[in-house]
């Protein structure tokens, strides 16, 4: 067996160090809480475990005796305290994986840590890929991460948050500089044990929607801070291997969610849940960009006199303060000769003057940026002027970080996924073809009348009797006037793609067109949005039908002709848990497999 390199064996010996703390100072919260009786016997149970994995012959027979001894409140004290330390293991352990990760990148410089994303660029270069390639790919790259809430990540944000704050204590203590700070630390340190150990560990209720809305999202400040360290690794490391300079007008990462959107996962979801999520991701996004333009407003001082090729910068200063005269008194405040503090003053008012803009909007919002693109072209006006002075790319560092950030998150952080049952679309379907007089009986159609009637009627003007439809059906066309009403307001950048679970044929994937057309205002000034629609094949049967069901509606005029309205880019999602289900794990994975390439061949 090879030995582990000394530093890692360093590194382990000081991971096993402060778990013995951290398990010192469970114990002494233990036994200050419960009482030394209860730590005895934690400690016991804990011992008689170890024993047991190292191969004691008595150790199972004696821990059975006496866990089976425990009272209820016994019993309480020790599954909290083994939970608690597992929870603090796992906290040692990212904070080791995090040592080693930075011992590794110590090691490696200059050349790239494995891993990295500078590696990666490596690789492509020594495996002969050319500049042209490398632009190529970079040029499609998009990845676009999607978060879903989870029924079994049952850890409340309480507990979450008292272990964020441990782990914040301990890397203070990895620097403190004197016993007094020590000591003070190692009593914070309790204090945070002593909170956690008297906190409920699962929630007394079921979360709602808007609960696991943000939670989801919970970690969104770690992504509005790594997002542009990555972009710029990005483009560093392509520069550096193939000259090139990438990523400046587009970013290949995004976010999705559908938490809030997913009404085939979620009972509670509805289209007022589903608009409620949609704000709460617009302001989400929209303090972070007012905080972001405050942060530039107060460290981009830099005087007129520096400023020798900004003459058209004060000519823009000068015309917004005609248009919207309001903004004169607020720039006042500000020095006159920063002209970089009036232009990012400016844009902070548009911005706050944006973020009054709600779905029940009636009248357009003075100043308000119509999407995110417009904030784009307001900052990369600064951008371009602090390029013409000394040490202008250092000047820039902090716009393009924010240039990064809005092209990643936009005014929605997340875009929002969209997922309902094919049946519920057909019976929506059904009820207002009845009632608008379009077919009296639908449900006896054929697979090929339905597609039929539903391709000659896809155009035709048909007002939807929402009074006259059930309640399931009337929260559907409520839904899809919503998502059009975003895309109004909000831009439609804010809208996900619209999964259709259960997608059994062409006609489930034509029934949300047709619906989303039939609910399209007609008084909408904005260019009309095309709906995403992603159909998800599910059970064995389906995926096997998948490829001609994807032959059959890209063979249809209409579908075709709003897909070239997307640029042809058409989602499939392939269901591997409910095929699963259906099928077991070999056929499921088989099928998936097959239908991936037949799909894929197809388009």
């Amino acid at each position: 067996m090879n030995s582990a390199p000394a530093t890692d064996r360093t590194s382990m010996d000081t991971m096993r160090q402060e778990i013995r703390l951290f398990g010192s100072l469970l114990g002494e919260t233990i036994s200050h809480i419960a009482g030394d009786d209860a730590l005895s016997t934690v400690e016991r149970i804990r011992k008689l475990a170890w024993e047991r994995r190292s191969g004691e012959i008595t150790a199972e027979s004696q821990l059975i005796e006496i866990i089976s001894g425990l009272d209820n409140n016994q019993l309480r004290i020790v599954i909290r305290a083994f939970t608690l330390f597992l929870d603090i293991l796992n906290l040692a352990e990212d904070r080791q994986r995090i040592r080693i990760l930075a011992e590794r990148r110590r090691k490696a410089f200059p050349n790239p840590a494995k891993e990295s994303i500078a590696s990666a660029v490596l690789e492509l270069q020594q495996a002969g890929r050319s500049a042209d390639d490398v632009e190529a790919l970079l040029n499609r790259l998009a990845i676009q991460l999607v978060f879903t809430a989870h029924p079994t990540d049952t850890k409340r944000r309480s507990v979450r948050g008292k272990l964020k704050r441990l782990r914040s204590l301990f890397e203070r203590l990895d620097h403190s500089d004197t016993p007094e700070e020590t000591n003070e630390l190692r009593y914070l340190i309790k204090i945070e044990l002593a909170k956690l150990w008297q906190t409920d560990l699962i929630r007394p209720w079921r979360p709602g929607v808007m609960q696991e809305v943000q939670r989801g999202l919970s970690f969104k400040p770690v992504l509005w801070q790594v997002v542009p360290k990555l972009l710029e690794d990005l483009r560093k490391s392509v520069k550096s291997a193939f000259g090139l300079d990438c990523c400046q007008d587009r970013s290949p990462l995004t976010f999705g969610s559908w938490i809030g959107g997913d009404r085939d996962g979620h009972p509670g979801v509805t289209s007022e849940i589903t608009e409620q999520t949609l704000g709460w991701l617009r302001q989400a996004a929209m303090q972070f960009h007012l905080e972001a333009c405050l942060a530039l407003i107060d460290s981009h001082s830099i005087s007129e006199r520096q400023l020798i090729h900004a003459s058209g910068l004060t000519r823009l200063i000068d015309h917004a303060v005609e248009r919207w005269p309001i903004l004169e008194q607020g720039l006042n405040r500000v020095p006159p000769n920063e002209l970089c503090r009036k232009w990012l003053a400016i844009i902070h008012w548009r911005l706050k003057q944006t973020a009054t803009v709600g779905l029940d909007r009636q009248e357009p919002t003075a100043g308000a940026y119509a999407n995110a693109q417009e904030l784009l072209q307001d900052v990369q006006i600064l951008y371009d002027v602090l390029a013409d002075l000394p040490a202008g790319d250092l000047l820039q560092y902090e716009l393009r970080q924010w240039m990064d950030r809005i092209r990643a998150f936009g005014f929605h952080l997340a875009c929002l996924d969209v997922r309902q049952d094919s049946g519920s679309y057909q019976q929506a379907m059904d009820e207002v073809w009845q009632q608008c007089g379009i077919c009296e009986t639908p449900s006896e159609l054929s697979e090929n009348q339905r597609r039929e009637l539903l391709t000659q009627t896809l155009k035709s003007k048909v007002e939807i009797p929402d009074n006259q439809l059930s309640d399931d059906s009337r929260e559907i066309i409520s839904l899809l006037r919503l998502l059009h009403r975003t895309a109004s307001l909000f831009g439609a950048d804010a809208i996900g793609g619209h999964v259709i679970s259960m997608t059994h044929s062409v006609c489930d994937i034509l029934t949300v067109l047709w619906l989303w057309e039939h609910t399209r205002p007609t008084t909408n000034d904005s260019a009309p949005m095309d709906l995403h629609i992603m159909p998800l094949f599910e059970t064995i049967d389906d995926l096997h039908r998948a490829p001609q069901i994807l032959d059959d509606l890209l063979a249809n005029e209409f579908y075709r002709e709003q897909l070239q309205r997307r640029d042809n880019k058409q989602t499939v999602m392939l269901g591997y848990s409910d095929s699963t289900k259906d099928g077991g794990y070999v056929s499921a994975t088989w099928s998936v497999y097959t239908a991936q390439q037949q799909l894929h061949a197809i388009a």
